[in-house]
């Protein structure tokens, strides 16, 4: 059964893709950013509720998670689906817990899957790693090695990701995500991130840099330094970057969106070329198999 606000939901915020005047999403109102919410811990729960059921525990990642940890930020932060990390081991089983409740895989990367379900308006994005191979070094099994065990936020036991792993996650996604790091998306969520964790400049500058993420967060943290987040700033100077770290960052700077800027913003130029490779070959694979589908008789 679809919660209450699912009819209010699809009024207020999904009448805009039938629109004929404008490709352009408007600005969603407070009232939208409320049922997001409400819908994405409504969905959380269910999902949550059934992977429990197969006694797998995930983590549950960005939005839902924030949410969930700072309710307050209700009615500011919007999301258009819930991510949740699993073991690669359990990956399949999770898979299929999820179509147990009615959701369907729609598309797969080397990360994941997304799942849908009919008549419902968010999505489920599954994982079994943050980010794809060789694009910086956090390890599933790391990450869940250092999460902790809370019962209090869902209607199921989850994995709390540490405090630096979450940070550097929301980071290493934006940089992913090919996203000026001035965008105001992922300003919002590192300033509160600064303000609602005890953040250690040092510290998290030793696990950014041993994630391989510091170039991608000397160019995300550098432009929240530059619209005054202070810790920002710390953070950035025990960075230590060299000239080619800050080279790279200046080369992302200008062309935030390229398709090569994740890869340019990974720990070494190494790395880069790896993971960019690794991309490449996934890109090309998904091509193939799409030309392949539409070459197939009907």
């Amino acid at each position: 059964m679809l919660p209450s606000c699912y009819a209010e939901y699809t009024q207020r915020v999904c009448a805009w893709s039938h629109s004929s005047v404008s490709r352009q999403r408007p600005t969603r109102s407070v009232r939208a950013y409320e049922l997001a919410a409400d819908l994405a811990g409504r969905l959380a729960n269910d999902a949550l509720t059934a992977l429990a059921g197969v006694r797998i525990v995930p983590a549950p990642l960005k939005g839902v998670m924030l949410l969930a940890r700072w309710p307050e930020l209700r009615g500011h932060r919007d999301l258009a689906d819930i991510d949740l990390l699993v073991s690669p081991d359990d990956f399949l089983s999770a898979e299929e817990s999820l179509r147990m409740i009615g959701f369907e895989p729609t598309s797969r990367t080397n990360r994941g899957a997304t799942f849908v379900r009919d008549n419902w308006p968010l999505s489920i994005d599954l994982h079994h790693r943050l980010f794809g191979p060789r694009l910086f070094d956090m390890q599933t099994s790391a990450l869940l090695g250092r999460a902790e065990l809370d019962d209090t936020l869902f209607a199921a036991p989850v994995m709390r990701l540490d405090d630096m792993d979450l940070f550097a996650h929301v980071v290493g996604h934006a940089v992913k995500s090919r996203r000026c790091a001035s965008e105001a998306v992922v300003f919002d969520d590192i300033a509160w991130l600064l303000g609602a964790l005890a953040v250690d400049a040092e510290q998290y500058a030793a696990h950014i840099r041993a994630s391989q993420m510091h170039r991608a967060a000397g160019y995300v943290l550098g432009a929240a330094a530059s619209r005054g987040e202070l810790l920002a700033q710390k953070i950035v100077q025990s960075l230590d970057l060299d000239a080619h770290d800050r080279a790279a960052i200046k080369a992302a700077s200008a062309c935030p969106s390229a398709y090569w800027t994740p890869h340019l913003l990974n720990g070494r130029v190494a790395l880069g070329a790896r993971s960019f490779s690794a991309q490449v070959r996934e890109d090309l694979g998904w091509r193939v198999r799409k030309w392949l589908s539409r070459s197939e008789p009907a």
